[in-house]
């Protein structure tokens, strides 16, 4: 195999080299329940999806993610618990009506984002 010549310093050698390709997947939501709640805020939901943080998507497991954060209609959940790869919960905040509910993990400079769209 070349890698190039020798006319800039280089050498006419062949080594084999590998690369580990590490793959980081946009979190998915399917749903959300209750489906329904007070417009007053308070109330608790699960989000159902895939790829929230585990061994699947981050490389690792952990007892919790203390980097996931939930957002419906642009104002961030409170106390959000993850569950599980499949499963966050979330406290509403008030005033939300029909509304995108969006889960962002944060994997260092890395932030994936996965969309239910109202």
């Amino acid at each position: 195999a070349d890698d190039g010549g020798t006319e800039l310093g280089g050498a006419n050698v062949s080594a084999t080299h590998y690369a580990r390709l590490k793959v980081f997947p946009n979190p998915r939501v399917f749903s959300v329940t209750p489906r329904l709640s007070a417009v007053s805020g308070g109330g608790v939901v699960t989000i159902a999806g895939i790829f929230f943080g585990s061994a699947y998507s981050r490389d690792f497991r952990a007892e919790s993610y203390g980097d996931v954060a939930v957002t419906v209609g642009g104002e961030r959940c409170a106390d959000v618990v993850h569950v599980s790869d499949v499963a966050v919960t979330c406290v509403l905040p008030a005033g939300l009506g029909r509304a995108d509910v969006v889960v962002e993990v944060q994997d260092g400079v890395l932030t994936r984002r996965g969309v239910l769209e109202a």
